[in-house]
């Protein structure tokens, strides 16, 4: 009985110090209301819920595949690739290296993935409630209008090629559902006669908007400002300080719902200073 009670102990020490928390009540999961029945059962490690990849792929759409030599997962949705490498915290997500909290492991033949990175990285909406131990995920559906993250980029590097751009940092959840455009609501009329090109130019002098020019969100580039602008009826020289102000339009193709956002971007002419530093 004393052997026994001491291999109990130990036991609990164990699961203790690995941080994983194996509650008396089951952690429930639901995707988009229905309730997920694993081969599997999540667990709590280091405050996260970790899921077996089989969940990935049935019920988020994924193709998940499996590199046993390298221990490498790969979790593909669209335009969205996650990298995750068995026992590592360094994950490879659309392009760049994320640090996350816990790192993918094998738990008794299954491969165990943090819940809440992969599926906020695939867009979805992810609600813990710590009293019913219930994982609550809304995922992306057609008829949802998806809110972009506008965001104004400046060079840092001359090979940029663009004075500024106009992005929208969240367009691999949209898909080809979606589609864009961008007008200008108010610029400068600097007007010249023509553009400078070499030294002192730079990129394309003839840029054009029309109202009605939609196009896909590949890339989330919606419009990049070059060295010189230039409407149907209007070229002229960009000056330090100009500010531009658009309207950026976003579509729903299969709903047909069209949301307008305004925003603001001003010519910083640092292109110039990146080529005068690397002389």
């Amino acid at each position: 009985m004393r052997k026994l009670s001491i291999l109990i102990v130990l036991t609990l020490i164990t699961i203790i110090v690995s941080g994983v928390s194996f509650g008396i009540n089951d952690i429930t999961v639901l995707v988009d209301g229905e309730k997920v029945e694993f081969d599997r059962q999540p667990y709590i490690k280091d405050g996260r819920t970790m899921v077996p990849i089989r969940f990935i792929t049935e019920k988020m759409g994924c193709e998940v595949t499996w590199e046993s030599d390298l221990q490498l997962v790969t979790i593909e949705k669209g335009y969205t690739r996650i990298f995750l490498q068995i026992g590592s915290t360094r994950v490879h997500a659309n392009g760049e290296y994320i640090e996350i909290d816990v790192a993918p492991e094998i738990q008794i033949d299954r491969t165990m993935v943090p819940l809440r990175f992969i599926s906020e990285t695939l867009g979805a909406n992810v609600e813990w409630d710590s009293i019913s131990r219930t994982v609550t995920i809304k995922t992306i559906q057609s008829n949802d209008f998806i809110e972009p993250e506008i965001n104004i980029v400046y060079p840092t590097h001359e090979r940029d090629g663009f004075e500024f751009q106009v992005r929208i940092e969240n367009w691999r959840h949209y898909g080809s559902d979606y589609e864009a455009k961008i007008e200008f609501t108010n610029y400068p009329l600097n007007e010249v006669d023509e553009p400078i090109f070499g030294p002192e130019g730079f990129g394309s002098a003839f840029e054009t908007f029309r109202k009605d020019h939609w196009r896909s969100l590949t890339f989330g580039e919606v419009y990049s400002l070059r060295k010189y602008y230039t409407t149907k009826e209007n070229m002229f020289a960009l000056e330090k300080g100009m500010e531009f102000e658009f309207i950026v339009s976003i579509r729903n193709k299969a709903t047909g719902e069209q949301r307008d956002y305004l925003g603001t971007a001003v010519y910083k002419d640092l292109l110039k200073d990146l080529r005068r530093s690397s002389e």
